[in-house]
């Protein structure tokens, strides 16, 4: 016969305070291996302020600049490649765009074939494979294949020591670049603008050239006084395009902050706070997870 139910003995069975089984397993697990956590910890905590302190450090020198447009007048440059049709082209004026030309620019800034000129001249291979070289020798330390490439050079450049970003509610630009040496740092941002606008301004005075070579011709070749007329307006369009490329420095980028040597102790990397921080969070992590380890080790004896 069925036994009926007490609700008031099943009440009194039951502990409210009770704790479940798995927080209380944690929980002593935490009082016989607190130890082990703390000396972790400690040792996890010690190794991250070392090596902070032993790790290179990388600062950064960092350029603030502006497009400036390399033809004064976009706007009436533009109404004239309209109204010249088939001539556009001969004078350089077809697709004038005030948008594609800076994006160019920047493109420019960001090439393969401005880097490796940067890294040519400044002789930056040495300094980008520090360790593959042997400075006192002034030879390689590797050989064959192992040596670095012209390939090597550029994607360690791109990844490592330059970067390009863009301010889109400004439209600035800042041209950083990132070496253990800070003078160093500075130096080759503001030499990387500098390169840059030298690049963009010999291009447009071959362009010019081109384009002033090409008008010559079809002024030979005609003798309609309109024709005439407007080609000798492309010829000082040119003309001016040239003499704004030979004395203006900035010609593509404005420098608005040049960089500035920073500070010994402005350094970028590494973070000795962020280290630190995520000892402390490892470090007991670590240490739970080697008291689990013994503990599993025992019951298995």
């Amino acid at each position: 016969m069925a036994q009926p139910f007490d609700a008031e003995e099943m009440h009194a069975n039951v502990n409210p305070d009770s704790e479940p089984p798995m927080m209380v397993a944690s929980l002593q697990l935490l009082r016989r291996y607190w130890k082990w956590i703390v000396a972790t910890s400690f040792v996890v905590v010690a190794a991250a302020v070392a090596a902070s302190l032993l790790m290179t450090r990388i600062y950064v020198g960092d350029v603030l600049v502006a497009y400036s447009s390399a033809q004064q007048g976009d706007q009436p440059l533009s109404m004239l490649a309209r109204g010249l049709g088939g001539l556009a082209p001969l004078a350089g004026l077809a697709g004038v765009n005030t948008a594609d030309a800076r994006a160019e620019a920047i493109a420019t800034l960001k090439s393969r074939t401005l880097s490796v000129q940067f890294i040519d001249r400044y002789h930056l291979m040495p300094v980008l494979f520090r360790s593959d070289w042997d400075a006192s020798k002034g030879t390689w330390r590797v050989s064959g294949d192992d040596i670095p490439t012209e390939a090597d050079a550029f994607k360690r450049f791109d990844e490592d020591v330059r970067e390009i970003s863009e301010d889109t509610a400004t439209g600035l630009i800042r041209v950083a670049m990132y070496s253990p040496d800070r003078q160093q740092a500075a130096q080759w941002a503001n030499a990387l603008v500098r390169d840059a606008n030298a690049f963009l301004r010999e291009r447009a005075l071959v362009e010019s050239r081109k384009s002033i070579a090409q008008l010559q011709r079809e002024l030979d070749n005609t003798n309609t006084l309109e024709i005439r007329q407007v080609i000798y307006g492309l010829f000082e369009t040119q003309l001016s395009n040239a003499t704004l490329a030979n004395t203006r420095e900035d010609y593509a980028f404005r420098v608005i902050d040049a960089a500035a040597v920073p500070d010994a102790d402005d350094y970028v990397r590494p973070k000795p706070l962020l280290f630190i921080a995520l000892a402390f969070l490892l470090g007991p992590t670590l240490g739970l997870l080697l008291g689990l380890m013994r503990e599993a080790w025992s019951e298995s004896r």
